[in-house]
């Protein structure tokens, strides 16, 4: 593996371009939902609990270490893919 790479999983920097890249996906979604016929509420759901996830990960591979910002994001993902799985549940026939 190159060692930029290497550099970018541990300073956990890598984590924001994959961010940058959800919110560039979600807002195009949500651009086309229309288009596309898609619910807003499972995009929207969808992109919090992702970029929550990056953003834990992120912190949980930089040092220092910031644990209670990683539960924090985990937490705020489990919400969110809580909200999506009930709006998904209630869109069934």
């Amino acid at each position: 593996m190159p060692d930029w790479l290497i550099d970018a999983v541990r300073n956990g920097w890598i984590t924001g371009f994959a961010v940058a890249i959800l919110v560039v996906e979600a807002g195009a979604l949500l651009a086309l939902r229309h288009r596309l016929r898609l619910d807003a509420g499972p995009v929207v759901f969808n992109a919090i609990s992702g970029i929550a996830l990056m953003v834990a990960l992120g912190n949980a591979l930089a040092e220092p270490r910031n644990y209670a910002l990683v539960v924090l994001c985990l937490s705020v993902a489990f919400a969110a893919h809580i909200g999506d799985v009930v709006t998904r549940i209630r869109r069934l026939p």
